[in-house]
């Protein structure tokens, strides 16, 4: 059984796996960074659920508008899928880099 979550006198807070777990604060990064790189993914996923929700609905008028055929269209749409992949590896050489913890 994991060990449950607590405080110990000399490291600190930990979780279930016995990870210390270390606060924004204590790192040396102001709460007001922390709080604004939290709402900066939060409008992000905002835009990402938008064009994932809405746009979809409107494609055959989109499609009659622009003159495009289906195949264009699908293209659009793959594009989306596509920056998750460039995304994936750039979050990822950008965490390798800067470390989350000390």
């Amino acid at each position: 059984m994991p060990p449950k979550t607590g405080v110990d006198k000399e490291k600190g807070p930990y979780d279930r796996k016995g990870t210390v777990i270390v606060l924004p604060e204590e790192m040396g990064y102001s709460s007001n960074k922390v709080l604004a790189l939290g709402l900066f993914f939060v409008f992000c996923n905002i835009l990402l659920n938008f064009d994932n929700g809405a746009l979809p609905a409107c494609l055959t008028e989109v499609m009659e508008d622009l003159d495009f055929n289906k195949l264009t269209m699908g293209s659009l749409g793959s594009y989306v899928y596509a920056g998750f992949v460039v995304g994936s590896f750039v979050n990822g050489s950008i965490f390798v880099n800067y470390l989350s913890y000390k």
